[in-house]
Order: C-alpha cells, then sequence, then structure tokens
C-alpha cells in the first residue's frame, strides 16, 4: 500500500468512527472518477454542524497520530475552514479536513458515493458535480492552473444531471456567502460554453 493510500485509509477511518458524513475531493477524487493523476494531498469534505464539532474532529486526528499543521478561518463567518493536517504514515504528505470552505460540504457528503482511488479500498467520493462546483470556486488561472486543467476534464465528461448538480451547487455557495464576490454560476456557464 502506497502511503497516500495509507493515509486516505487512516483519515476515513477516524471519520467513520466518529460516524460523520464525508466525500473525498480534490485530486484523488478526480483520479478516482476520471483517471489518476498526481497528488500528495487528501482532501475530504466534512459536514459537521458547528465550530465545536469541527474542533472534536480535529482532536480525534490528533488522537490517531496526525499532526496539526494549520487551521484556516473562514474570515466572513468567524469558523474553521480547513485544518490541514500531516499524515503519520506520511509526513510529506497532507490530509486537508475541509469544513466551511464552499458552504455546501454536508450536502456533498450526503450525495457523496462509493469508488476505490485505490485499488482495494472503497470511500465515499464527490460527485462530478459537486466537483466541478469546487473546483469553479477554487479556480484561479494565475495560481492554481491544476483546476482549470481538471474543470475541462470534469466538464467533458459531465451528463446533463451533473452539469445541473454543479450549477445548483454554484448556486447555493453563492447563496451561503462563500463565494468571495464571485457569479459561480455565470463563470459556470462561460467554461461550458
Amino acid at each position: 500500500m502506497t502511503p497516500l493510500a495509507e493515509s486516505l485509509g487512516r483519515a476515513t477511518r477516524v471519520l467513520d468512527s466518529l460516524e460523520l458524513g464525508y466525500a473525498l475531493v480534490g485530486g484523488l477524487a478526480i483520479g478516482a472518477l476520471l483517471e489518476p493523476r498526481f497528488t500528495r494531498d487528501v482532501d475530504l469534505v466534512v459536514g459537521v454542524k458547528s465550530d465545536r464539532e469541527a474542533e472534536s474532529v480535529v482532536r480525534a486526528f490528533l488522537s490517531k497520530g496526525f499532526e496539526l499543521d494549520s487551521l484556516l478561518e473562514n474570515s466572513n463567518l468567524d469558523c474553521v475552514a480547513t485544518a490541514r493536517l500531516f499524515s503519520p504514515v506520511a509526513p510529506r504528505h497532507y490530509v486537508d479536513l475541509l469544513f466551511a470552505t464552499c458552504g455546501v460540504e454536508p450536502e456533498i457528503a450526503a450525495r457523496a458515493r462509493p469508488s476505490e482511488p485505490f485499488p482495494g479500498q472503497p470511500v465515499p467520493v464527490a460527485r462530478l458535480g459537486d466537483l466541478i462546483a469546487m473546483k469553479v470556486l477554487a479556480r484561479d488561472d494565475q495560481s492554481r492552473p491544476q483546476d482549470r486543467v481538471d474543470l475541462v476534464n470534469l466538464l467533458a465528461v459531465a451528463d446533463a444531471d451533473e452539469l445541473a448538480l454543479a450549477r445548483e451547487a454554484c448556486r447555493l455557495i453563492q447563496t451561503r456567502g462563500f463565494s468571495r464576490g464571485r457569479d459561480l454560476v455565470s463563470e459556470l456557464a462561460a467554461l461550458h460554453a
């Protein structure tokens, strides 16, 4: 088992023990749904209801040997957005727990479907439409060119249902105040034109 696969396995065991909804997102999720691509981290959305619950999740990870690198706050909502942890099996690999980065983490977790980013290792993976919405939000062609590449690849295989899901997720991200002042629905439409 590779260190990245072991890191994912340890992270999902912690989340399973807490009985919280979660989903794999980011490069590993895209690789599970399309074709594998290079990544050195595990990104997981976690459906929590409060900062207290997010902090409890972080403590559970620390008790299992993960080390805290940083906590990022959503300054608009004054809540924990992301916890970046070092994996106990691969110190150069991060495990990012996304609690409030896009505002639709609980919905993404609830809609996730099992897939195998690594053979024999099924985990809940975000749906294509949710990954598209997250990539539209994260996209910055100057500092994050991989997001544009990922978007092109995701949009190339998205069917009508997944595109509708992406539009709805972008709308919710905006409505909940997580769009960073951008019109994500229009950006998605322009990308898909």
